[in-house]
């Protein structure tokens, strides 16, 4: 099985050379052969993530442009704590508990707890406030993969975390859902969805209120959507 929290400590690691390196070459052959060198190590190191861990590969890249040299410090620091490997649950003797974005996020994916914010964003408020790296990276995980409006204010107080690491890879995740929700806005608008009836009226409201599209362009797709409901109506 794959150590995601090695794998990244291993990034880091040599995203910390890099900036070493970055920072003697500026001393010895000038700073933009240094820059160049060093963000083509911190592109390939997050390229080379990506496959395995796509926050990780976006945390690594954001990093780079944010912290400059001293990303891989930062983040190094940040992820210590003991490896999580993914195949630990099923070979130990003794099961873990689940932390609490685990299980808020297994009862919301089976459809046992409400999806309200009463329920599941203070939860996550307090993972956030007060949990370790390794829950608050579970609950990023948990979030980018099922994401839904209900996970903005948790999102907001990741951003206020006091672990940079948790930091920097919310923003890559917020950036990720940004792009994902314009792009499945601009195939709605050009009709390059496929979908019709209740499947495109679904994706609408989806992306409508997902918190990253503007409100024009939320006017647009209401608008679309009511300009192909009577004409489906019709050909039926």
């Amino acid at each position: 099985m794959i150590d995601l929290l090695m794998l990244r400590r291993i990034a880091f690691v040599g995203l910390t050379l890099a900036g070493a390196f970055a920072l003697f070459g500026a001393w010895y052959s000038g700073l933009w052969p240094a820059v160049a060198v060093y963000a083509c190590v911190a592109f390939a190191l997050a390229l080379a993530m990506f496959p395995f861990d796509r926050s990780g590969g976006l945390s690594i890249a954001i990093a780079a442009l944010t912290l400059g040299p001293f990303a891989g410090p930062v983040m190094l620091l940040a992820a210590r704590g003991p490896a999580l490997h993914l195949g630990d649950i099923n070979a130990a003797e003794d099961v873990p508990q689940p932390t609490t974005a685990q299980r808020i996020y297994g009862e919301i994916a089976q459809g046992r707890r409400p999806s309200n914010r009463a329920s599941a964003v203070p939860a996550l408020d307090q993972v956030f406030a007060s949990g370790s790296l390794c829950h608050q990276q579970t609950a990023l995980d948990a979030m980018a993969r099922q994401y839904t409006p209900q996970f903005g204010p948790a999102l907001d107080c990741a951003l206020a975390s006091e672990i940079p690491a948790v930091r920097v890879q919310t923003a890559a995740i917020l950036a990720h859902l940004r792009d994902s929700f314009t792009a499945r806005a601009r195939a709605l608008l050009a009709d390059e969805t496929g979908l019709s009836g209740s499947a495109l009226a679904a994706e609408i409201s989806a992306v409508s209120a997902s918190g990253f599209i503007d409100a024009a362009t939320i006017t647009e797709l209401s608008r679309h959507g009511q300009g192909h409901g009577p004409a489906q109506a019709g050909a039926a």
